[in-house]
């Protein structure tokens, strides 16, 4: 459901995305995540669903770059931006165009857990691979990955058999902390 100026495949009008979102709400959904970027009465809309709800539904707010990854003053920035939302979780994601620009986007971890925000953040493209399940380890809520080789939805997009094997490796005794 993420539009498609946001990487995504969703083409209709901002209103009728956001119905499905609070639709899903309705539902049952665990999490519904929109984009930073949607129209502040449209996510004001999705937070009345979610507070009639009772909360059951948590509310995550992403952002993503698709060009590249800013500076790490622009990063810590957005991130403030996002936090302002009030959402369950924030969600932060660049294209990393070298190993050094997915230690930007992992640093913003520990700043947003150590003020009490839930945070999935992680760079994208093959020098971004890594922060998929480093990211995890320092405290991000969750990591993403393909059901398949072939069916990734995003540059250096690992599968769910490697992401798993890895994370185990590398988490041996470690629990994810969001609820």
């Amino acid at each position: 459901n993420r539009s498609a100026a946001e990487g995504g495949a969703f083409d209709g009008p901002e209103a009728r995305r956001v119905a499905f979102l609070r639709e899903a709400v309705a539902l049952g959904a665990a999490y519904v995540d929109i984009e930073a970027a949607t129209g502040a009465g449209l996510i004001r809309t999705l937070r009345e669903t979610l507070r009639d709800q009772g909360g059951a539904t948590k509310l995550v707010v992403s952002w993503h770059d698709f060009a590249g990854t800013p500076p790490a003053r622009a990063l810590r920035k957005k991130l403030r931006e996002l936090m302002a939302f009030e959402a369950d979780v924030v969600k932060l994601v660049t294209r990393a165009e070298t190993v050094a620009d997915t230690f930007r986007v992992l640093e913003l971890i520990p700043a947003a857990r150590r003020r009490g925000q839930q945070i999935v953040a992680f760079a994208m493209g093959t020098p971004g691979r890594a922060s998929r399940v480093l990211s995890v380890m320092m405290g991000a809520c969750w990591t993403f990955a393909a059901l398949a080789a072939g069916a990734e939805s995003a540059p250096g997009q690992m599968t769910v058999g490697e992401t798993r094997r890895l994370i185990s490796v590398l988490t041996r005794g470690s629990q994810n902390v969001c609820p």
